[in-house]
C-alpha cells in the first residue's frame, strides 16, 4: 500500500517447522548439544508443562520466579514459596525430580475447570488441553461456523473442519464429500484423458475398470 509495489513471499515447509524449534535451537547454536527429548517439559523452566487434573490434562507455564509465588499462593501452598530447593529458577531446574511430582500431586485433587480460573487470576499462563472430541464440539468451533456439513451419496452426512483462514471478500467453503469407490473414475477417462464413450464402456466389459 505504501509503495504500490509487491513482493515475492518464499516460505518452505522446511523453514516452517524449524522455526517451531525455539529455545531448542537456540540451545543447539549456544553449546553445540542437540537437546534430548523431555516429552511436553521445557527443557530450562520448571514447572512448565502438562499435568493431569482430576479430569483431564492442562498446561501450566510457570515461567519465572514471580509467577512461582503467585503459583504458590493459587495451589494454597507457600510454604513451598520459602522452600530453598525452589526459590530461584535455576534451583527449580536443579531439583526439577523433585519438585515435578510435588505439582503433580496438588494439580490432580481438582478439575481443570477449577484449577484454571484460579491461574488466570493469578496471572499464569495456563490452558486446558482438549481431547479430540472436545474440540470438534466445541462453543468456538460452533460460533465460527468452522463446521462444514456434506451429503454423501451412502454415508448420510459428513462433517469436517472447514479452512482456518476467513478472507472477508473471498468464501472459501466450497466442500465436497469424499467421491464413491469409482465415482469419477468414466469423467477422468472421458474428460480428461480422451477415451471415448466406447472405448470406456469396452473397459467396462472387460473389466479393466
Amino acid at each position: 500500500k505504501a509503495t504500490g509495489r509487491g513482493q515475492h513471499v518464499s516460505v518452505s515447509m522446511y523453514e516452517a517447522v524449524a522455526s517451531l524449534l525455539t529455545f531448542n535451537a537456540s540451545i543447539y547454536y549456544a553449546t553445540g548439544v542437540s537437546p534430548k527429548r523431555r516429552g511436553n517439559a521445557h527443557a530450562t523452566i520448571v514447572p512448565y508443562e502438562t499435568f493431569e487434573a482430576s479430569d483431564g490434562w492442562i498446561s501450566l507455564g510457570v515461567a519465572n520466579d514471580e509467577l512461582w509465588k503467585r503459583f504458590c499462593g493459587a495451589v494454597e501452598r507457600p510454604e513451598l514459596t520459602d522452600d530453598p530447593r525452589f526459590a530461584r529458577a535455576a534451583d527449580r531446574v536443579r531439583n526439577r525430580d523433585v519438585l515435578v511430582p510435588i505439582v503433580k500431586d496438588i494439580i490432580r485433587q481438582r478439575a481443570r475447570d477449577e484449577w484454571l480460573p484460579l491461574m488466570d487470576a493469578a496471572g499464569i499462563p495456563s490452558g486446558a488441553i482438549r481431547t479430540v472430541g472436545e474440540v470438534c464440539e466445541s462453543d468456538v468451533l460452533k460460533s465460527r461456523d468452522m463446521i462444514a456439513e456434506m451429503p454423501h451419496a451412502s454415508a448420510g452426512l459428513v462433517k469436517t473442519i472447514k479452512n482456518p483462514m476467513h478472507l472477508g471478500g473471498t468464501p472459501l467453503d466450497t466442500y465436497l464429500a469424499p467421491p464413491r469407490l469409482g465415482e469419477h473414475t468414466r469423467g477422468v477417462l472421458t474428460d480428461l484423458l480422451g477415451y471415448s464413450a466406447g472405448e470406456v464402456d469396452e473397459m467396462a466389459r472387460s473389466e479393466t475398470i
